[in-house]
């Protein structure tokens, strides 16, 4: 007999006195993933689906399960409300989770801005995006968007 959504999605929840954190599979930002109907599916998404007594399939995709707990595990129904993305950017602003850390101020950047001029210069003058990248140490798609203004826009 095969395990309905709501029994699965329930047994990979670790149900705590605040958070109900999901132990199974999660995405790369660290949501809780399901599969539903042959579909993955965010846990947090199905946990407030199931909870409202609605089937998961049938809310839309642009309708957001937004936690007020910050914590991309939690499942805790209490915890989520349906909105919108501007309303889970609002909610980013006002916890002062929003930061721009483009450019040179990100810590995973590889280029300077005066790097980016460079490649930018030497891009108008010929030089090949694979070269470019060999010689910067990154992939020649950065490089493209670099010379397309795709990364780094307006420096």
């Amino acid at each position: 007999m095969q395990a309905t959504v709501t029994d699965r999605l329930w047994s990979q929840v670790e149900r705590g006195p605040g958070c109900w954190l999901w132990t199974g599979r999660t995405l790369v930002r660290g949501y809780g993933r399901i599969w539903v109907n042959g579909k993955q599916c965010l846990a947090h998404r199905v946990a407030l689906a199931l909870s409202e007594g609605l089937d998961p399939a049938t809310v839309p995709p642009e309708t957001l399960a937004l936690h007020s707990c910050d914590t991309p595990l939690c499942c805790n129904p209490s915890h989520l409300r349906w909105g919108t993305s501007g309303d889970n950017a609002r909610d980013r602003e006002d916890r002062g989770r929003h930061h721009d850390v483009s450019g040179e101020q990100n810590p995973r950047a590889r280029l300077s801005a005066q790097d980016v001029l460079a490649i930018r210069q030497r891009l108008a003058e010929g030089a090949r995006q694979v070269d470019l990248a060999s010689e910067y140490g990154v992939s020649r798609q950065a490089i493209w968007k670099i010379g397309h203004n795709k990364k780094w826009t307006g420096r």
